[in-house]
C-alpha cells in the first residue's frame, strides 16, 4: 500500500500501521536498509503511525536488524 494514499484515505482518523518487508528488509536486508526503509515510511506517514513489519518476522532475522529498527525509531522521534 502506497504509503501517502494510506495517509490522505485514514484523514487522521486511524492510526497507520507498516509496512517494512519481513524477509527482504527484516531478514535479508543490512541494518542500514532496515533504517532506511524505517524513515521512509516514518516520513511518509508522519507521527501518528506504529512501524512495524508488514507480517511475522523470520525466524533467524538478524538482531542487528531489530535494533536498528528500533534505532530508526528513536532518531525519527527526537527530530
Amino acid at each position: 500500500v502506497d504509503v501517502q494514499k494510506a495517509v490522505k484515505a485514514a484523514d487522521g482518523k486511524v492510526v497507520l500501521c507498516g509496512n517494512l518487508d519481513p524477509s527482504a528488509v527484516m531478514f535479508q536486508g543490512s541494518p542500514a536498509e532496515v533504517v532506511e526503509a524505517s524513515l521512509k515510511f516514518l516520513g511518509s506517514a508522519g507521527r501518528n503511525c506504529i512501524l512495524m513489519p508488514g507480517c511475522e518476522i523470520p525466524p533467524g532475522t538478524p538482531a542487528a536488524n531489530i535494533r536498528a529498527l528500533t534505532e530508526a525509531v528513536g532518531s525519527f522521534t527526537s527530530r
